[in-house]
């Protein structure tokens, strides 16, 4: 058993290796190459050591230096760091997306979000919202091509949930139970990211909401209630100029180019639910 244990990781070290070179060699870059865009940005890391890597005279490079060289030398997106970190053993923190690396997802998803006949968004982990479908803006009481939504760029779902300044917290006709269930699985979702800057500058301004502060510090976080809660609480939407709330049930689906993103669906869960997304989506198709 040791001995198939260690040949799995001779093979997993091996297939680094070989990636880091495909991809050198696919960027059409030499070994001096890469240690010059690494001196350039102030990285210290010889054209000797980037050969042992390759060769496998060095078996197992450090984290910082493997991901120096796909960042600044060979700059990959992070998907790929991700993978070739992974096969020397390393895992890659999930650091939120960079402008470019958003704007390249939006490239990718573009067909996912836009093709649904229901309400979807692209969301990163930090549950930010960067792109939607023409039927999203149709809940919040706005037209699709209203300019007005681009304010929405960036926001957080905890944004539309509870800041009075978005005007669309008042919506959820079932806040009492759905948005405890969104807060914590905010909070999970978040975790590794508590002492980073950007998460306490959000903190600041969410805790002038009202209502959150209570629920933020009441309600618990964790996988297991994230896999009790947030498939089976549907959300109930009192979408302006309808008599009646409309039903849906959050579908997340992860993305496999870049796990840091997924579009959220939002799944009719009753017949006047479907009519109406049905009569959204036409008019968005003909108008």
């Amino acid at each position: 058993m040791p001995g198939r244990d260690a040949s799995k990781y001779t093979w997993a070290v091996a297939n680094g290796r070989e990636m880091l070179r495909a991809l050198r060699e696919a960027a059409g870059l030499s070994q001096m190459d890469v240690m010059l865009r690494l001196s350039d940005a102030g990285v210290r890391v010889d054209q000797a050591h980037i050969q042992k890597i390759e060769s496998g005279a060095i078996k197992r490079p450090t984290a910082s230096t493997l991901d120096a060289i796909l960042t600044v030398g060979l700059q990959v997106p992070y998907r790929v760091r991700s993978d070739v970190l992974a096969a020397f053993g390393y895992q890659l923190r999930w650091e939120l997306p960079t402008a470019e690396e958003i704007e390249l997802e939006l490239k990718l998803d573009e067909g996912e979000v836009m093709c649904a006949i229901w309400p979807a968004y692209l969301i990163d982990q930090a549950q930010r919202i960067w792109a939607w479908n023409p039927l999203f803006p149709r809940l919040l009481g706005g037209a699709s091509d209203d300019p007005a939504n681009e304010g929405f760029i960036g926001l957080t779902v905890l944004d539309i949930l509870f800041n009075p300044a978005v005007g669309t917290h008042r919506q959820i006709a079932n806040s009492g139970t759905f948005v405890p269930v969104i807060v914590g699985w905010f909070k999970t979702m978040t975790r590794q990211y508590w002492q980073d800057p950007w998460f306490h500058e959000f903190m600041t301004k969410a805790r002038t909401w009202p209502g959150f502060a209570e629920i933020w510090d009441q309600i618990p976080e964790g996988p297991q209630l994230l896999l009790r809660t947030h498939s089976t609480v549907p959300v109930e939407i009192q979408v302006p100029g309808l008599s009646k709330p409309l039903l849906f049930r959050p579908v997340h689906v992860p993305m496999s180019f870049d796990p840091r993103f997924a579009v959220l669906h939002l799944m009719p869960l009753n017949a006047e639910t479907q009519t109406v997304c049905a009569a959204w989506a036409e008019e968005a198709t003909t108008g």
